[in-house]
């Protein structure tokens, strides 16, 4: 299996703390971010990992040229610009395997996802994209994802309902013809460009995991997440 590990964005929201470091590079529970997914995804399944860099990419390329892992092949590119987490998947297109990939945030961790189910079930009937998903008591931070029954997404509410609901987990399985929905060299949003589109052609469906959902998107998610990787050292592997 095949994940694309989405790093591009400018990482405003941890600059202050690590104004010199990109976000793969930030230092939690004693070791690089990049680590701990690397960790999780190898756990999972994953075999090749290609990571779209941005901010401070270059030392993400130094850094996994310097630090190989056995039963793992890791690539990078660099984006010219923030290219978006549809627009990221799009330039990197020539990495990609002909069939299907997994789309991972650069700031996620989602401990509970079975990434060998998931890819096994998540693109039945013609669905060309699989959104995991968590539940969250409070959501409003997030917005969240709208199903019926049968796990077939039918919309996305706006963030600022703080109420609890399922969430983004931020991991996608999706087909490679998403990218017919993406404009080249453009920056484009997943979230509010793209899914939308497929929630109109019913080509896209949601995957439930269970708690955690951990992010570095503000300071109380990195103590939560340094938390969960002081005390969950290993991630199980997949039998």
């Amino acid at each position: 299996m095949f994940a694309l590990i989405m790093a591009g964005g400018l990482g405003t929201r941890l600059r202050e703390m690590h104004p010199d470091l990109p976000k793969l590079l930030v230092p939690l529970a004693n070791r690089p971010f990049l680590e701990w997914q690397l960790d999780w995804m190898m756990a999972g399944g994953i075999t090749r990992v290609h990571i779209a860099g941005g901010h401070l990419g270059q030392q993400i390329n130094e850094y996994i040229e310097k630090h190989p892992r056995a039963g793992l092949s890791i690539s990078f590119s660099a984006e010219p610009v923030p290219l978006g987490t549809a627009g990221a998947p799009k330039f990197v297109e020539k990495h990609l395997p002909e069939d299907t990939f997994f789309s991972i945030n650069g700031d996620t961790l989602l401990p509970s996802v079975d990434f060998m189910l998931m890819h096994k079930r998540g693109l039945n009937s013609g669905i060309v994209a699989c959104v995991a998903v968590s539940p969250i008591e409070h959501a409003g931070r997030y917005g969240t994802v709208i199903m019926d029954e049968d796990g077939l997404v039918t919309g996305f509410r706006e963030k600022s309902v703080n109420t609890a609901g399922w969430v983004n987990g931020g991991v996608c399985l999706m087909k490679k013809e998403i990218l017919e929905y993406i404009e080249t060299e453009k920056k484009v949003s997943l979230e509010s460009e793209i899914y939308p589109k497929l929630v109109q052609e019913n080509l896209i469906s949601a995957f439930k995991t269970e708690p955690p959902l951990l992010d570095m998107g503000t300071p109380d998610g990195i103590e939560a997440m340094e938390k969960f990787l002081h005390n969950y050292p290993e991630f199980k592997e997949v039998k």
